[in-house]
């Protein structure tokens, strides 16, 4: 599943009388109540999520969001200056198959899970 309109209308479905997280997404099956069904997102659809939620993230005018956890900013420049970083002054590149590609995606790139999925690659 992914966010679309049409699966969380479907989720809602489900989930009538109760929050989904609270119950690790299982559901009773509406036809025989003795059964449960399980809900799992879409991974690949979830990091992209996440990454376009992070490029989203931070102070110029162009950004729609401050994204914190536990009180710390998480902005899309750390990535950027991480990036920079280790492809101009890091002797030892860590992340040797990142480009500007992923680090500045263009609105197609963004739609798509391949550059998110390889940016928050832990090998890329």
């Amino acid at each position: 599943m992914d966010g679309s309109s049409k699966n969380r209308a479907f989720l809602k479905m489900h989930f009538l009388h109760q929050i989904p997280i609270e119950t690790n997404m299982v559901a009773k099956y509406y036809r025989n109540p003795m059964r449960e069904i399980v809900f799992m997102m879409n991974a690949c659809h979830l990091l992209k999520k996440i990454r376009n939620s992070i490029l989203s993230s931070g102070f110029e005018d162009f950004h729609k969001r401050l994204l914190t956890v536990d009180g710390f900013l998480i902005i899309w420049n750390m990535w950027i200056d991480a990036y920079k970083w280790d492809h101009s002054t890091n002797p030892f590149p860590v992340h040797q198959k990142l480009s500007d590609e992923h680090m500045f995606p263009n609105d197609a790139q963004k739609i798509g899970n391949k550059l998110a999925f390889e940016t928050l690659n832990r090998t890329c």
